[in-house]
């Protein structure tokens, strides 16, 4: 499986994206990929745990640590407040083969270009830089 290594300083909704603010429920870095719990916060996703898989995905584009603007290590506090994009185009500033498919990580909180334990398709490269991220709320397991 190959994890996309996101540099959390570079990551930003771009123009159109909608996202949405909340608590982070874990501690957690700016670029990571997160699932709505049922208390409200959002914690990183993991594909080997299907349950952290279903509902409403998005990727952590801000903390308020820094006037809400990512900051150079990108890290989050348990508790903090953060900007989640759930819907649009996000610049990861990672090298991605355009028009590849991407989905959750086994590694939590990661994105990457192969499926984990359940198949959770997160979006595709539309450029080198930048995830077109939907919200599929499906969820597959794989054998």
């Amino acid at each position: 499986m190959a994890d996309l290594s996101i540099t959390p300083k570079d990551v930003r909704a771009l123009e159109g994206a909608i996202v949405t603010t909340a608590n982070a429920g874990e501690a957690m870095s700016v670029g990571d990929l997160v699932y709505l719990e049922t208390d409200g916060d959002w914690n990183k996703t993991d594909a080997d745990t299907g349950t952290t898989l279903t509902g409403t995905l998005g990727i952590v584009v801000a903390g308020s640590g820094n006037g809400g603007l990512p900051n150079s290590a990108g890290t989050i506090a348990n508790g903090e407040r953060i900007t989640v994009l759930l819907f649009g185009r996000v610049n990861l500033n990672v090298t991605l083969s355009a028009k590849v498919q991407y989905f959750a990580s086994n590694t939590a909180g990661k994105i990457s270009n192969t499926v984990g334990t359940v198949t959770r398709r997160i979006g595709s490269a539309e450029t080198t830089d930048g995830i077109f991220f939907f919200n599929p709320n499906t969820t597959a397991a794989t054998s």
